[in-house]
């Protein structure tokens, strides 16, 4: 009975190592794209139409000036990427780990646990949501430099060297998560 547990074991770990390789294979042929900056949220406020200093009205200004000076400045917004599978086979994500580059320079990184499947021959959506803490993440950045950043984060992907997304995907095998080997640059 031992000798039988322990074949079907095997068996079932060779069959998950199969099912990850192949989507390993699958995932090299994938192309990534991201498709914008949406949701931009600046200390509680919305960036929708602020283009310029003069879009703020005096207490948003205020409020923003204060949170700056305590350290406290949150940038919130989503990248929402498209993967196109052209292969055969399904490819997936079980988790992805992203840094974020601004002027060739990381300023941030994370990771998105959410599970994304990407069908044969088709192209998928998947949002990468970011939070971060403008005062820490551009410490040494001038006010001025800040602010360009800010009013023009929606732009900054349609001029394509200013920011660049990198991920590295990871694929389950049994119960253990195995990354990708590398990061995969993402176009804007």
């Amino acid at each position: 009975m031992k000798k039988f547990l322990y074949i079907l074991l095997s068996f079932s770990l060779l069959l998950s190592s199969c099912r990850a390789y192949k989507e390993l294979r699958a995932l090299e042929k994938c192309n990534f794209q991201a498709t914008g900056v949406e949701n931009i949220v600046l200390g509680g406020h919305k960036m929708d139409n602020k283009k310029q200093a003069s879009d703020f009205s005096f207490s948003e200004l205020s409020k923003l000036v204060k949170d700056y000076s305590n350290d406290k400045l949150i940038l919130s917004y989503t990248i929402p990427v498209d993967a196109q599978n052209p292969n055969q086979k399904l490819a997936a994500l079980n988790k992805v780990e992203w840094k974020l580059f601004f002027d060739k320079v990381e300023i941030l990184q994370g990771i998105s646990s959410k599970r994304v499947e990407i069908p044969a021959g088709q192209k998928v959506n998947f949002p990468l949501d970011i939070k971060m803490n403008l005062s820490e993440v551009l410490s040494g950045k001038s006010l001025s430099e800040i602010k360009d950043l800010v009013l023009n984060l929606g732009e900054e992907h349609k001029k394509g060297n200013r920011l660049i997304l990198k991920i590295k995907p990871y694929l389950r095998v049994g119960k253990k998560q195995i990354p990708y080997p590398g990061y995969i640059p993402v176009k804007f």
